[in-house]
């Protein structure tokens, strides 16, 4: 009794160590436990945690297997599937994954990861089942929104809209609306994107994706001027990024401006002499002065 007493206490300490970010404090802490009781589970999830904080995956993999052997919790199986995720063992963490909903059905956090693992892994649909499910059981915005981007990712614009459109309330109602001018742009309805990611700018005026969304989208609808402008903004912003370099460059060709355009080519040909839109650019702009 004394013994587990003492252990817990070492143990709490090594937790609000580890919440302080002290890690390597910590890491001696749940070592102390575990020379005192070689069997104990949470100090064993918790060294695991702390490895995987660290980057060390072997290490955490190994913590979190003993913790399995002992007592095959469902939080064990998951934080050993987020470390395998880490060693790129793709099929070691899908069944990770799939033996924390064995054991705990209702876990929304397995479900959610695993949802996220097969996206990234390009099994979307998979994710999309998952997420529709989450959906259709929780009232959390949040798995609408995860779904919402899902369909976003396949293309599928008017579903994601439809989501995106019943949110009951959302603190990130910018994200939100930057979504929605994303998926009208891509139904190319461009005045309705114009005006979502007008509404974004107007609380967040340097936000790089929302401002080049807004570009590209004047340069599908033809207004190379306010295309130029948007580029103007943000290449003073971001005056080393080609992306921004090489569309300012396709707006300077629909209006004819050939000089700047060039400028502009030999600047980034000057950072990246094998830039395959730039050298397509040049070549263009040589051909049209033949």
């Amino acid at each position: 009794m004394i013994i587990m007493e003492e252990t817990i206490k070492i143990n709490n300490k090594g937790v609000e160590l580890f919440l302080n970010k002290n890690l390597d404090e910590a890491e001696q802490e749940f070592l102390k436990v575990l020379v005192k009781d070689d069997f104990n589970i949470t100090a064993l999830n918790n060294l695991g945690l702390l490895y995987h904080q660290k980057g060390n995956y072997e290490e955490a993999v190994v913590c979190y297997s003993k913790a399995i052997e002992i007592q095959p919790k469902d939080t064990y199986y998951l934080n050993r599937a987020n470390s395998f995720v880490f060693l790129e063992k793709l099929n070691e963490a899908e069944e990770d994954y799939k033996a924390c909903l064995r054991v705990n059905p209702d876990n929304v956090n397995a479900k959610a990861s695993l949802a996220r693992f097969y996206e990234v892994i390009k099994k979307t649909e998979s994710a999309i089942h998952i997420w529709e499910h989450l959906v259709h059981t929780s009232t959390e915005d949040f798995y609408k929104i995860e779904l919402a981007k899902a369909y976003m990712s396949i293309g599928k614009y008017k579903d994601a809209l439809s989501l995106f459109h019943a949110l009951n309330s959302t603190n990130e109602e910018i994200l939100i609306n930057y979504y929605i001018g994303v998926c009208h742009f891509n139904l190319k309805n461009y005045g309705i994107a114009e005006d979502a990611f007008k509404s974004c700018l107007a609380v967040e005026p340097n936000n790089y994706n929302i401002r080049h969304y807004l570009a590209v989208n004047y340069l599908s609808k033809e207004e190379f001027e306010s295309a130029l402008t948007e580029f103007d903004f943000l290449t003073k912003m971001y005056p080393e990024n080609l992306k921004v370099k090489l569309d300012k460059i396709a707006v300077l060709l629909n209006m004819h401006d050939f000089k700047k355009a060039s400028e502009i080519i030999k600047s980034v040909l000057a950072v990246d002499p094998k830039n395959e839109k730039a050298l397509y650019y040049n070549k263009t702009i040589d051909e049209i002065d033949r």
